[in-house]
């Protein structure tokens, strides 16, 4: 399922799914129950900007009732990360596919206390390509080649090579 919201600073939105029943009201008291004990100012303050939606985009409001969405998104307030001092060094790219060298220690993907620090957002902010998405994945202790989709139109074709295990990759 697409999100409605734009990839923003190389992150996409949190995608959250509401319970279709609870002791619950609205959604934003489903939020407080789950993530209130984190944020709840922060909570009340994205319903307020708009900036917490439902399925086509609708931004939800304080009141809006649990039942009216099985999916909402949100962007998440991200901490401060420490640089990791690698770089990654582009060996291909076109309109179909991005070419890197991955070095040792940098995450392929956002997770854990590494969002910013990733090769897949430090790419969509450095080349402005909010659509790119990696077609494998190298562990971050592992460096070499990655290979990542910069189109979503023929990005499925490449998906393919990967799920009939026609690509193959080879580690030294």
């Amino acid at each position: 399922m697409q999100s409605p919201l734009p990839v923003r600073d190389g992150v996409n939105a949190t995608r959250l799914r509401l319970p279709g029943e609870g002791p619950w009201d609205t959604a934003m008291d489903y939020m407080m129950h789950r993530w209130g004990h984190i944020d709840p100012q922060g909570i009340e303050d994205r319903f307020d900007a708009g900036e917490i939606v439902g399925e086509g985009g609708a931004p939800l409001s304080r009141s809006t009732p649990l039942q009216d969405h099985t999916f909402i998104w949100y962007y998440r307030t991200l901490p401060p990360e420490t640089r990791i001092p690698v770089e990654l060094d582009i060996l291909h790219q076109d309109e179909h596919l991005l070419v890197v060298d991955k070095p040792h220690f940098l995450p392929t993907t956002p997770g854990g206390t590494y969002i910013q620090e990733s090769a897949l957002v430090r790419l969509r902010n450095q080349l402005d390509l909010p659509d790119l998405i990696p077609m494998h994945r190298l562990d971050r202790m592992t460096a070499g080649v990655l290979l990542l989709s910069t189109n979503p139109d023929t990005r499925g074709k490449y998906q393919v090579l990967f799920e009939k295990r026609q690509v193959q990759k080879d580690y030294e």
